[in-house]
């Protein structure tokens, strides 16, 4: 459970508008390899972040991984080597990208290895968005983004939707629920907005591995606002090797709405 909020910490990413404290007893460990890794369909671009898990008595302390050698490929046995651009960042341009390949990181450290595969989801065409007045006890009064959108596999996608508003900030993010996604509709019941507030909105479709992983790691820490059916559970590792971590490939749609 340490390493769990250590990834998500590290990875700064806030998956609701939750604000209740939850107090969860936590040991230390011996720290972990943390791997987050993305590959966009849109820049064309891998990036990938390493670091150690941090410890729950030195919070917010993580020391980044220089020196690996990192490596992507696909299955038409195109390989790609990223370039560390800073302490613990790697990444690299130009990569081709095809709905349907799968794609394969490998990470050396020193002797140790990891590897991780992700599938590259089918492009989800947004067409509009509207909004649903909600009162909630959690979020408050307002209007909630329902998005509107085409899926090209005709299947209802994995979808992570990030929401900024005014000069670009501040940015939440959500991961769309099965119950509230289908094959033409999301409803982001997990926030409101004032009439008049101007949005951008960029709708991530995701391998569903990498949104299952990102959703049970929401779901440890208490911060999935909506009906569930199972219990919280540890996510399935998605690195060889014991690392920590997703690797998502993924394609976005943006779109810049005002609510009303």
């Amino acid at each position: 459970m340490k390493n769990i909020l250590s990834l998500l910490l590290l990875a700064g990413i806030s998956l609701s508008a939750c604000t209740e404290i939850i107090q969860i007893e936590l040991n230390d460990s011996e720290p972990r390899y943390v791997m987050e890794a993305n590959l966009s369909a849109e820049n064309q671009r891998m990036e990938l972040r390493i670091a150690l898990s941090g410890s729950f008595t030195d919070a917010g302390t993580y020391d980044v991984v220089s020196n690996a050698t990192v490596t992507l490929s696909d299955d038409e046995g195109r390989n790609w080597a990223l370039l560390e651009t800073s302490p613990g960042q790697y990444t690299r341009d130009s990569i081709h990208t095809q709905a349907g390949m799968m794609y394969q990181v490998k990470v050396l450290i020193g002797g140790e290895s990891f590897f991780a595969t992700s599938v590259m989801p089918e492009a989800v065409l947004v067409d509009s968005v509207a909004f649903q007045y909600i009162s909630n006890p959690n979020i408050g009064t307002g209007w909630s983004p329902i998005i509107y959108y085409q899926s090209l596999s005709g299947e209802a996608p994995s979808l992570q939707v990030h929401i900024s508003g005014p000069s670009g900030g501040p940015q939440r993010s959500f991961l769309s629920f099965d119950n509230v996604t289908t094959e033409s509709q999301s409803r982001i019941l997990q926030a409101s907005y004032p009439k008049g507030m101007q949005l951008q909105l960029r709708i991530d479709a995701l391998d569903r591995s990498a949104y299952d992983y990102l959703q049970s790691v929401a779901e440890l820490v208490g911060e999935g606002i909506g009906p569930t059916s199972a219990a919280p559970t540890n996510p399935d590792p998605m690195w060889t090797g014991g690392a920590l971590g997703y690797f998502s490939a993924h394609t976005s749609s943006e779109i810049s709405v005002v609510v009303e």
